[in-house]
């Protein structure tokens, strides 16, 4: 085999891998919202973060890659206050006041289908 057909083989392959890493790798094929922690508590000093994780081919997180997403509160709006809300990382940060109920947060970024409904449940402090 003469260089030439070797150095174009050689080429070709690492094309070819480029294609499937970029495929399977950095593609987003689903979006799932992270929340944390489980468990929240009517203190006014508990916090609440969603995050919007891209999903690749494989299930895992896509690497190096944030998606747009808009969240919105459509219930329990009294019970939480926006702290932090980054539209272009996909993070809201939700501080809960004095109230137990049940808050609503409407996600949708543009890898979504539809709109996700996120449900947290604040408890009372009584024990």
């Amino acid at each position: 085999m003469s260089r030439r057909t070797k150095i174009f083989l050689y080429l070709l392959i690492f094309i070819i891998i480029l294609w499937i890493v970029n495929h399977y790798i950095f593609n987003i094929y689903e979006v799932n919202y992270r929340s944390n922690p489980d468990i929240l508590f009517a203190d006014n000093i508990s916090e609440f973060i969603i995050e919007a994780a891209p999903i690749n081919a494989c299930g895992w997180k896509v690497p190096l890659r944030k998606i747009e997403t808009d969240f919105e509160i459509i219930e329990g709006n009294d019970l939480v206050e926006v702290i932090e809300y980054n539209r272009n990382i996909g993070i809201i940060k939700l501080k809960v006041k004095n109230s137990p109920g049940i808050v609503v947060v409407r996600a949708k970024s543009k890898y979504s289908l539809l709109p996700s409904l996120i449900e947290i449940k604040i408890h009372s402090n009584n024990v």
